[in-house]
């Protein structure tokens, strides 16, 4: 769950344009423990068709703009109901116009897939949806309920519960498979790699067709054989252990 969280604040940092967040909630009213883990447990897939309905109305309505959502992830209520968030970046007019027709979406057919009718919309730019986003990653971190449902297995909550834009991926090299090496360089060899360093440590090794050696990775800008700092104040200068 934390490399979820680390690769969900990194990526969305690499962002250039402004941001959106919009937010799904379960239906209102009392559930009973089972009424709440069955809507769980069925939420992954309605989920996902009122995106796909969303995205399609979306490039109807604003035809020759590429898909603006760029990251959603799942947050446990209170009272034991998901809810999802979801970012969007937009850098023009237009842009803003394909998100925006995607949350309408959201907000007048998420009822015919057993979503509530409470939704909530932010507004654009980058400060405010920086701030939540770091308490969400905060939130997946330490969550202990969301972690229960994670470590249920597939049935309960999905490995692909997260997602990220491959075009951020593509420009951060903040990966979950690209995490754990970085997990695997700290415990195995004490080689400290900052998220910086990732997307060319991924470059050389797609070039090479191999895996970089300890003394390969040193080479990368800001790796070092000394352990990283306690607190980090920036993902700039954030280390990947």
């Amino acid at each position: 769950m934390a490399r979820h969280a680390r690769k969900l604040r990194v990526n969305l940092a690499a962002c250039t344009g402004e941001l959106l967040m919009f937010t799904m909630t379960a239906p209102g009213g009392s559930w009973s423990e089972f009424d709440a883990w069955q809507w769980n447990v069925t939420s992954w897939d309605r989920f996902a068709r009122l995106r796909d309905r969303a995205g399609k109305q979306a490039r109807r309505e604003v035809p020759g703009v590429s898909s603006r959502l760029v990251a959603w992830a799942p947050e446990l209520q209170e009272r034991g109901l998901l809810h999802f968030h979801l970012v969007f970046e937009a850098s023009n007019l237009a842009e803003k116009r394909w998100a925006e027709r995607y949350c309408r979406y959201l907000r007048n057919h998420g009822g015919e897939l057993g979503f509530g009718p409470q939704t909530a919309k932010g507004r654009w730019g980058r400060e405010d949806v920086g701030r939540y986003v770091g308490k969400l990653g905060a939130y997946l971190t330490k969550s202990e309920a969301l972690r229960s449902m994670w470590e249920s297995g597939p049935l309960v909550m999905p490995g692909r519960s997260f997602y990220v834009a491959p075009r951020l991926l593509k420009v951060t090299g903040c990966t979950i498979r690209r995490l754990r090496a970085v997990a695997y360089a700290w415990a195995a060899d004490r080689v400290s790699v900052p998220v910086t360093a990732l997307r060319e440590w991924a470059l050389y090794e797609r070039e090479l067709h191999r895996h970089l050696t300890r003394a390969e990775i040193l080479c990368l800008p800001g790796v070092t054989d000394r352990g990283p700092p306690f607190l980090s104040a920036a993902v700039e200068s954030d280390s990947a252990r």
